[in-house]
């Protein structure tokens, strides 16, 4: 019983499991639970689909899976070799496997391309407003056995049916084999060649995203107060897609030609060139407390877990805990540098102090152009935070008037105890997340600012943070340091709006 009760902390929503009986039959874990079909047994369940055609989705004693590979985000917070960390990149290969059986191995997923890139739940931009997609309806060309060809719209791809039960919950995708779910299904398409002749079945010759719903969630400052429709063409979208590489999961559909001797007319047909994936392998970069780094770590070898109330990593932004005067005008803002489990000590970063939401400002944020409000912040899940406190940017552009004792420190290096420090309630976000940049232009403390963070996540080297910090022939407002940073920092959170 120990032995199971320790693979179940072990075993992830989404890992990629095989059963020890059959180690030729991948699945993907969907959630860990009981099993309510036989409730009296003690073992720990896993809810597994598995990528074959028949008896594809069950309940597994979890005691009986191996871990063949974990799927892990940036930003995740794992233990590996004893050690708390946090995850800065993350690299997948795939094996695919193509409709006539032939099998490609280690894929980079940055070579893929996704079919349905408006995934539910991906965010957006159009018009100044960020939104996320509720769903997404493709126009679907079916090619017949004659040769003939129609498109069935995104109003009606609801009529067609999988032929193959174990992808009736799969989007559309080439040489899917489909059949006509009503006798007018394939009669009031628009064909392309040929004519209808009481087709009732076919194969998905190739899809197109035609009509993405959107839920609006907030807008940039001077924005329009009305947002876009709910129902959107694809073209009039920005996908923030920058961790697109890591979207890939067990049986996802895919496009990559392969180099088979086909002739030149089949190199760019889709359905020659769609494939299944069969196998992920997934590598991941961590930076752990102290500040170190791991390079290259198979995601197998570490354990995910939900950090505590005063676990902080590097990058993270805190602040000094709030004695209580939640109506304070000023909190300095830090950057955490490491941490030490044991000691429970943390070396921050001084950055410097910002403003509070419902407070006039002050002369100095007066004189660099800053607003006291602002939208409301988004969180990662979508959700408004109408009653947090909004900031102005942190290292906002300095101005003659600075209070006494403003800002002094800003810059230092401190070692504290975690205790003393709290997540910053404005800035409370990291790697992944999606926020809205309050400022439009930037100031020299601000790039540095983007370009600390960056460096401390991995996204810049130190060459090019360097050439941020160096006050000898250095121009921090030249328009090449803004683009670099304004892009990746943007892809980075990533965030609506450039500084």
């Amino acid at each position: 019983m120990p032995m199971a009760t320790d693979m179940a902390a072990r075993v992830c929503p989404e890992d990629v499991v095989v059963l020890a009986s059959d180690p030729s039959t991948p699945g993907m874990v969907c959630c860990i639970g009981e099993d309510t079909e036989n409730p009296s047994g003690s073992l720990p369940t896993a809810h597994v689909y598995w990528l074959r055609e028949h008896d594809n989705d069950k309940m597994e004693p979890i005691s009986e899976l191996k871990i063949l590979d974990r799927a892990l985000l940036h930003g995740d917070t794992v233990v590996h070799n004893k050690r708390k960390g946090l995850v800065t990149s993350t690299r997948i290969q795939v094996d695919l496997r193509y409709a006539d059986g032939s099998v490609v191995k280690g894929v980079p997923t940055d070579n893929l391309k996704h079919l349905q890139p408006f995934r539910q739940g991906n965010w957006v931009v159009a018009e100044g407003w960020l939104g996320r997609v509720l769903s997404c309806r493709d126009d679907v060309i079916v090619q017949f056995e004659d040769g003939a060809q129609c498109m069935v719209s995104a109003t009606a791809n609801t009529e067609l049916q999988a032929v193959q039960k174990m992808y009736e919950r799969s989007p559309f995708f080439p040489s899917m084999a489909v059949k006509a779910g009503s006798a007018d299904t394939f009669a009031s398409a628009q064909w392309i060649c040929g004519t209808y002749a009481k087709q009732k079945q076919g194969v998905v010759a190739s899809t197109r995203p035609a009509e993405v719903l959107v839920a609006w969630v907030a807008a940039l400052q001077g924005s329009s107060a009305q947002p876009p429709s709910t129902s959107c063409a694809p073209d009039s979208l920005s996908l923030l897609n920058h961790f697109g590489h890591t979207w890939w999961r067990l049986g996802d559909r895919t496009i990559y030609a392969r180099e088979d001797g086909a002739e030149d007319a089949d190199k760019n047909n889709d359905m020659h060139n769609c494939c299944e994936i069969i196998c992920t392998k997934t590598l991941v970069d961590i930076k752990y407390l102290d500040g170190s780094c791991a390079v290259g770590v198979p995601a197998t070898a570490t354990l995910m877990f939900n950090p505590g109330p005063h676990e902080f990593y590097p990058g993270d932004l805190v602040c000094d805990k709030d004695s209580g005067d939640l109506d304070e005008k000023e909190n300095t803002m830090s950057v955490v540098i490491s941490a030490d489990e044991r000691s429970r000590m943390a070396v921050i970063r001084r950055v410097g102090p910002v403003l509070r939401r419902g407070h006039e400002p002050s002369k100095d944020a007066a004189c660099a152009g800053q607003e006291s409000s602002a939208p409301a912040t988004v969180s990662a899940s979508g959700e408004h935070e109408d009653g947090a406190p909004v900031a102005a940017a942190p290292g906002g552009a300095e101005c003659e008037g600075k209070g006494e004792g403003e800002g002094d420190g800003e810059g230092e290096t401190i070692t504290c105890s975690v205790f003393d420090l709290q997540a910053h309630p404005d800035f409370s976000f990291r790697m992944g997340d999606v926020v809205l940049r309050l400022e439009v232009v930037p100031g020299a403390e601000v790039l540095e600012h983007a370009a600390h963070t960056m460096f401390l996540h991995g996204m810049m080297s130190d060459d090019e943070h360097q050439s941020f910090t160096d006050e000898e022939g250095q121009d921090q407002e030249d328009e090449a340091k803004l683009s670099k940073v304004s892009k990746c920092y943007v892809s980075f959170a990533p965030i609506v709006g450039l500084f």
